[in-house]
């Protein structure tokens, strides 16, 4: 899959994902409050490096599949387990990058987790190797990397200011907000061109 460099509007970015999780608000927002609730529960049991992965794919299959205009449902979150593996070492490998990346000052850690933002949805699109899906994510993030920088400082901003003023339930809103614009720079990345058939309802490989 060969992304194309886009220049995104970040307002028009922000708008467009505002508007798909108000049209689905139970699921865009209640699927990203039991995906919270299960990471939290899984980090606490001391499993979450390893079903990380698997409910990252899980939250993005909803927010893609909405973006792309078909119907999704709560037990999309759990589509990650169908591909346990892949999935799991890709949130086991990048935890581990962005660990390194952030002991040497910071901002190596910032730079890799920027680069790995949109590999769940590269997954999702090709169900490559893993580290295939991590050097296409890294690719589309460098060659474009003005870009997903804005689009990344502006979602911080958005998740920063509704935390400090809501004491952190903003980002019970602002969370799917995100994900959603994420979503969707990666669907503008990729083109209708170069997308992939889209991810079936019945959940075949």
């Amino acid at each position: 899959m060969r992304a194309q460099p886009v220049n995104f509007d970040v307002m028009s970015l922000l708008e467009d994902a505002w508007r798909e999780v108000w049209e689905e608000p139970g699921l865009m927002i209640g699927g990203f409050i039991l995906f919270s609730l299960l990471s939290s529960a899984a980090g606490g049991s001391g499993i979450g490096i390893i079903i990380q992965g698997p409910l990252f794919a899980g939250i993005y299959v909803m927010y893609l599949k909405k973006a792309r205009g078909q119907s999704t449902e709560i037990k999309d979150l759990f589509y990650g387990f169908e591909h346990f593996v892949p999935t799991m070492l890709i949130g086991l490998v990048t935890t581990i990058f962005l660990f390194v990346g952030m002991m040497c000052l910071i901002i190596p850690g910032l730079i890799l987790w920027l680069l790995y933002l949109p590999v769940y949805l590269v997954f999702l699109d090709t169900k490559d190797e893993f580290w295939t899906c991590m050097e296409e994510s890294r690719q589309m993030v460098w060659e474009n990397f003005g870009q997903w920088f804005l689009l990344a400082f502006a979602l911080f901003l958005v998740n920063l200011i509704a935390g400090i003023f809501t004491c952190g339930l903003g980002c019970l809103i602002t969370g799917p907000i995100s994900m959603m614009a994420i979503t969707l720079a990666y669907v503008q990345s990729v083109g209708d061109a170069g997308s992939p058939p889209p991810i079936p309802d019945s959940y075949e490989p």
